[in-house]
C-alpha cells in the first residue's frame, strides 16, 4: 500500500492497526480517510462492519451500528424501550444535557440504580446540578413555565438566571406575568394565607 494508492470498495488495506494516534513500543498506526467529492466524511459509515452490530464500544463511548448494513447510526435511536442520541457528527452516544432542535434533553451519563442504562433518555422529574427539573413523560423534552403534577403546580425558569439555569423548578416568590406567587420548598405553588418573613419587596 502506498501513499495516494487508489482502492476498491471492500479492498483489504491492513491486518492490524489503529486510526489516529497511536503511543508505545508496539503502537501499530493505520491511517485511513475517506473523502466524497474533496470533502472528509467519517470513515466508520463506510467501513464494513459485518462482523458488529448493535452497541460496539469504542475507546470513549459508544457507537450503535445498524445490523441491515453495519453503518453507524446517527441521531435518536430507539433500543431496548429506551431513547439515545447518537452525536450526527461522529456517531458516538451522547450523555448528559443535549440540545436538539433547540429543546434540552437529559441523557444519564452512568448507568442508574433502578437499571436504566447509560446514555437512555431521563424522563419525568430529575434531580441535576443542586436543581430541580421535569423532562415530558412522552418525549423527555425539558418542559419550561408552569406545569401541573399531581394536582400541584409548579414554576420551572424558562430562561436562564443567576439563581437558576433554565428550566430548573423554582422556590420562594416568584412574578409572573405581573402577579406574584409563592412557592414552598417542595416548589409546588402556596395557596391560602402564608406566615412568611421575607416581604415582596425586599426580593
Amino acid at each position: 500500500m502506498n501513499v495516494n494508492q487508489k482502492v476498491e470498495q471492500g479492498q483489504i488495506i491492513g491486518k492490524m492497526g489503529n486510526t489516529g494516534d497511536v503511543s508505545g513500543p508496539t503502537g501499530i498506526h493505520l491511517h485511513f480517510e475517506v473523502m466524497i467529492n474533496g470533502v472528509h466524511q467519517n470513515p466508520l459509515n463506510y467501513v464494513q462492519t459485518n462482523n458488529y452490530s448493535g452497541w460496539v464500544e469504542t475507546t470513549s463511548s459508544w457507537i450503535y451500528t445498524n445490523t441491515s448494513n453495519g453503518h453507524i447510526h446517527t441521531g435518536w435511536l430507539n433500543n431496548g424501550n429506551n431513547w439515545y442520541y447518537l452525536n450526527p457528527s461522529t456517531g458516538l452516544m451522547d450523555t448528559g444535557w443535549v440540545q436538539v432542535a433547540g429543546v434540552w434533553y437529559y441523557l444519564h451519563p452512568q448507568k442508574q440504580t433502578d437499571g436504566t442504562p447509560q446514555g437512555a433518555m431521563a424522563t419525568g422529574w430529575l434531580q441535576n446540578g443542586g436543581h430541580w427539573y421535569y423532562l415530558d413523560p412522552s418525549n423527555g423534552a425539558m418542559k419550561k413555565g408552569w406545569i401541573q403534577y399531581g394536582g400541584k403546580w409548579y414554576y420551572l425558569t424558562t430562561v436562564k438566571t443567576d439563581k437558576y439555569p433554565e428550566g430548573a423548578m423554582q422556590t420562594g416568590w416568584i412574578q409572573d406575568a405581573g402577579s406574584w406567587y409563592y412557592l414552598n420548598t417542595g416548589g409546588d405553588m402556596h395557596t391560602g394565607w402564608l406566615n412568611n418573613v421575607s416581604t415582596i419587596n425586599s426580593i
